[in-house]
């Protein structure tokens, strides 16, 4: 949640892509078989010229996305699923992002076609053009059967730049890619090609090829380059199976490149669309390294998720989602509803970006755990050990000024502490709800914290945290829970005991280790690709885009908001929590460390201010005490957090169950609570 708003419990998947085939195939097949004249022949090659090597770039024509090493301007005939819904009516129509208005010019690629229409009079030339595979000069297949040439090397018709794999016939599979180039697309019946892996530093790989129409696999994206100097390259994107391939597997995605010193990893690509009776590709591997299949959520729960959040979606109550839960360590379920930006049509998927405000808390708390792991911080250390202004701080005795207008205030009973900050009892105010006081009725000491604001204006985590180290303290620390900007004081302890900038420490430790590749400080975000547009509703209901999000961090890197990420890479992070503070192998965390911070040290008073019953406080996370008591479907000993912006994830122990529900939305005084996404858990919890 962001500084000025409570969280979000207190405050479709969208239509189906356009699919697109090459119209030359088609065409040139119908024309071919039909009239069976060696004039249609001679034409219908002209066509599989124009057409046959686009087929590579379909997904990305259908979508409207800039897609690098796609050739656009090449004609297409589309098939379109039913669509289940609309967009949402949006107050005032925004103009489409360039990127949207118009495919893009590609990268250099090498020009791929079907043997030129003179050669089709040629008896060769007609044998050539219908059966055969393609090769280094005419990477393309024939029309009815061959498979796309794959290119290893700069040879032929590919000598420079990304070089795209060729398509296939009708019946084969499509060629790969090379240096960052996208796989051939299968036509009817076959694989789709595999993406090159980029040759060039930091460079991006290619995107798998699309599977055949009725049968065939998506191809795997193409790895991204590692990089010499900053982050290394975007990994491709895995190809979808087939519109109508139903047991189809999409592509997985490519693996981003390795960073250099200062650099992030580069993210991965992210998977394709699989047919609805396949095994779907989440790109999420299970909790451990090994593991047995874990049983996937009964029927109908997954059916009734998704058709939950697209009339949600559908209805406009927001944007869009993206839900995902496993069980038992593995993803076995996921969806999407709704769009990404409604002006420009973007769909929500698997791997778009969301701010994701107060679920950056528990990461916060996770990097303090592993410097009192290492000996480097205590919970019992004092506040004031690493930040020297913590040593002046006062209790007010009212939240009333006197009548000089100041607030009285005593000393501390004892110094403010590190637990204190984790356990959300420290007295520090923010935020614009408190548990004595109200938003619409702010008291005297409201408005004083109100004016040190740490989420307004300029500064460094140390300045603003220096800031607000100047206003009296609510209550004791250890006294009451109270949410405010605990994790934002946490943060720069951690920067002084790391000795390393918190964002930093944040990465090396926790995001890199993990492959949280999609996962970043806003302000330190070097792209914010794919992060899903910020929407509120205007007196009429209506969804409206916001274009400076309200406590929006650009310039640091608070411990109580500012990460961006996606369903998946949160995913990681839950998952590992679940499994005992270990990932893929990866240990993060202690086992008996995770055990404390998910029971609950404050065993009540969490959000009781919003009518909320059967809550307590782990050490960044809120831990249910009485699955009964809460409004939520919680089971006892589970935990969670979520933001204000409508995104939410949870650990349930006792099931197995752990989910990721995300949306974006800026609660507004005309914006309905975000219960779809909790409506969805409860749903997921159905299907146990």
């Amino acid at each position: 949640m962001t500084p000025n708003d409570p969280c979000t419990v207190c405050a479709s998947r969208t239509p189906e892509q356009p699919r697109t085939v090459p119209v030359g195939r088609i065409g040139a097949l119908a024309i071919a078989l039909g009239i069976g004249s060696a004039a249609a022949i001679g034409l219908a090659a002209s066509a599989a010229a124009d057409t046959g090597e686009a087929a590579s770039g379909r997904t990305a024509a259908a979508s409207g996305r800039a897609e690098s090493g796609t050739p656009a301007g090449r004609r297409m005939a589309t098939i379109s699923p039913a669509r289940t819904g609309s967009a949402p009516q949006v107050a005032a129509k925004r103009k489409p992002p360039a990127a949207a208005a118009a495919m893009p010019r590609p990268k250099v690629v090498a020009a791929a076609s079907a043997p030129d229409a003179t050669m089709a009079w040629q008896p060769g030339g007609i044998v050539r053009m219908l059966v055969g595979n393609g090769t280094a000069d005419n990477p393309n297949a024939g029309i009815l059967m061959g498979d796309g040439y794959s290119y290893t090397a700069y040879e032929g018709a590919c000598t420079t730049g990304a070089c795209d794999g060729g398509n296939s016939g009708l019946l084969g599979n499509g060629g790969n890619g090379f240096a960052g180039g996208n796989g051939g697309a299968a036509g009817w019946f076959g694989d789709g090609g595999n993406g090159g892996a980029a040759t060039t530093a930091g460079g991006a790989g290619g995107k798998g090829g699309s599977g055949g129409l009725f049968s065939g696999n998506g191809g795997t994206g193409g790895a991204g380059g590692d990089a010499v100097v900053g982050d290394g390259g975007v990994g491709g994107a895995g190809g979808d199976a087939g519109a109508l391939s139903f047991f189809g597997t999409g592509g997985t995605g490519g693996t981003g490149g390795a960073r250099a010193d200062g650099g992030r990893t580069g993210r991965t690509g992210s998977a394709g669309r699989s047919g609805i009776f396949a095994q779907p590709i989440f790109g999420v591997p299970g909790a451990n390294l090994t593991t047995e299949a874990a049983p996937g959520l009964v029927w109908p729960a997954p059916i009734a998720i998704d058709l939950f959040l697209k009339a949600a979606a559908g209805l406009g109550l927001q944007s869009g989602y993206v839900a995902m839960f496993a069980r038992d360590g593995q993803v076995v379920y996921a969806t999407t509803a709704g769009f990404a930006d409604i002006a420009s049509g973007t769909p929500m998927e698997l791997d778009t970006r969301f701010r994701i405000a107060s679920m950056t808390k528990p990461v916060t708390a996770v990097a303090a755990m592993i410097l009192v792991e290492e000996g480097r911080l205590s919970l019992d250390d004092p506040v004031s050990r690493y930040i020297p202004a913590a040593a002046n701080l006062r209790v007010a005795t009212s939240q009333t000024a006197s009548a000089n207008g100041t607030i009285d205030t005593v000393a501390l009973d004892r110094p403010l502490t590190v637990r204190d900050l984790l356990e959300f009892s420290s007295g520090i105010g923010g935020g614009s709800r408190n548990a004595s006081s109200s938003a619409t009725d702010p008291s005297d000491l409201d408005l004083l914290w109100a004016g040190r604001d740490i989420y307004a204006g300029s500064g460094s985590l140390q300045e603003r945290v220096n800031r607000i180290m100047t206003a009296p303290l609510y209550e004791q620390p250890g006294t009451q829970w109270r949410y405010g900007w605990s994790a934002d004081v946490l943060a720069r302890v951690i920067e002084v005991a790391s000795a390393e900038p918190f964002g930093d420490f944040v990465t090396d430790r926790i995001l890199e280790p993990l492959s949280m590749t999609s996962t970043s400080f806003f302000a330190t975000a070097s792209n914010r690709d794919g992060l899903a547009t910020m929407y509120t509703q205007d007196p009429l209901g209506r969804l409206v885009a916001v274009d400076r999000p309200r406590g929006e961090s650009i310039d640091w890197t608070p411990g109580g908001s500012g990460l961006i990420s996606t369903a998946g890479d949160y995913m990681r992070f839950a998952l590992m929590l679940w499994n005992g503070g270990t990932y893929q192998g990866v240990q993060i965390l202690k086992p008996e460390t995770v055990a404390t911070m998910t029971q609950a040290q404050v065993p009540s008073g969490v959000l009781e201010d919003e009518d909320i019953k059967g809550l307590g406080w782990g050490l960044g996370m809120a831990v249910v005490v009485d699955g009964d008591a809460t409004p939520t479907f919680d089971r006892t000993g589970d935990y969670w957090w979520s933001g204000t912006y409508g995104t939410t994830f949870f650990v349930s122990p006792s099931t197995g169950l752990v989910g990721v529900v995300m949306s974006q939305n800026q609660t507004g005084p005309y914006s309905p609570r975000p219960f779809a996404v909790y409506l969805a858990q409860g749903l997921a919890f159905l299907g146990l």
